[in-house]
């Protein structure tokens, strides 16, 4: 008897599994590799948080808030914050008056600041997202007010180092 005819008919089956699975396994590949993933409003976030640990402690200024060096004291990479950067960070420290209680201090692209208002109104690709926080503090027995402007325009992928 001839039994050579199954085996033809197997292996045309199993040649239609094999580009069946090959298909499906690219697709997904392709399908993970091809997804844009936006994270510049969770970077400006977690950056103003970084920020605000290193100046505000509850409800109050941390007592070397005059003399904090923002990159070192609050563990910022100074090589991110460099010219045409993706990231700014902006902080103000006024009292119960409004007048500065320290210089302000503009680390990063300063041209980002120009997108916060923008972004806050239309959702846009290509420009930055802002992180806004003002908090009424206390430093010493005074009141007084800190405020800090996150950006991100980081659009994924690795951050240059």
């Amino acid at each position: 008897m001839d039994k050579h005819g199954g085996e033809k008919l197997l292996s045309v089956w199993w040649f239609a599994i094999l580009v069946i699975v090959g298909v499906g396994v690219s697709a997904g590949i392709i399908i993970f590799y091809s997804a844009s993933i936006d994270v510049r409003d969770y970077e400006a976030e977690i950056l103003n948080k970084q920020v605000q640990n290193c100046f505000v402690n509850g409800n109050s200024l941390v007592d070397n808030f005059k003399t904090i060096d923002i990159l070192k004291d609050c563990n910022l990479d100074p090589i991110i914050f460099d010219k045409g950067s993706d990231y700014f960070v902006k902080v103000y420290i006024l009292d119960s008056d409004g007048k500065d209680l320290r210089d302000v201090i503009v680390i990063g692209d300063s041209s980002k600041e120009a997108d916060c208002p923008i972004s806050s109104e239309i959702p846009a690709k290509h420009i930055s997202v802002c992180k806004d926080f003002n908090k009424r503090v206390y430093y010493g027995d005074s009141m007084g007010m800190i405020k800090i402007l996150t950006a991100s325009n980081q659009e994924g992928g690795k951050v240059k180092l």
